[in-house]
Order: structure tokens, then sequence, then C-alpha cells
């Protein structure tokens, strides 16, 4: 009868540190290939809330010149946007 020993078969050690190497290197690579993806998000998403804030502005000015508020307030929608901090003129801005 022979005892079993405690030795260690090196070709599996190999396999296994090949294998570790491999999944790092695939997971690596996958946040290479998100990080610009990521960035690209985003500047996009900046660049847009930028553009609407411009165009709310763009907007509200018009509005403001031909008193929008003022018919606004002839319709009863005054009462409904006293307890706000926004006018009827920041509202229709803000939903175009």
């Amino acid at each position: 009868m022979t005892l079993p020993t405690n030795r260690r078969d090196p070709t599996l050690e190999v396999d296994m540190q090949n294998e570790f190497t491999s999944a790092l290197a695939v997971g690596l690579a996958t946040l290479m290939d998100f990080v610009p993806k990521l960035l690209l998000f985003l500047v996009i998403l900046i660049v847009g809330l930028i553009v609407a804030k411009l165009i709310s502005k763009a907007l509200a000015k018009p509005l403001e010149k031909v008193d929008f508020d003022r018919v606004v307030e002839r319709g009863g929608v005054k009462k409904a946007l006293a307890s706000s901090s926004m006018d009827a003129t920041d509202i229709i801005a803000k939903i175009l």
C-alpha cells in the first residue's frame, strides 16, 4: 500500500496561473473599452445640459417681452403659481 504524497501537480499550477493572467487581461481590455465610452457619454450629457439651458433662456426673453405673465394672470393660472418660486414664463421656457 502506498501512502499519498502532498506533491502538487506543476502543470495544474501553470494552468491556473495562465487562466488568471488571461482573465485579468480580458478584464483590463473590457475596462479600457468602457472608459472612453463613459467619457463620451459624460461629454454629450454636459453639452446637452448646456444647450438646454441656453434654449430655455432664449425662450424666456421673448415670452417676457410680450408680457406673457400678464396674459397668464388673466387666465387664472397666477393663483396656482402663487406658492411657486417660478413664474409662467419660466415654466413654459423649461417645457419647450
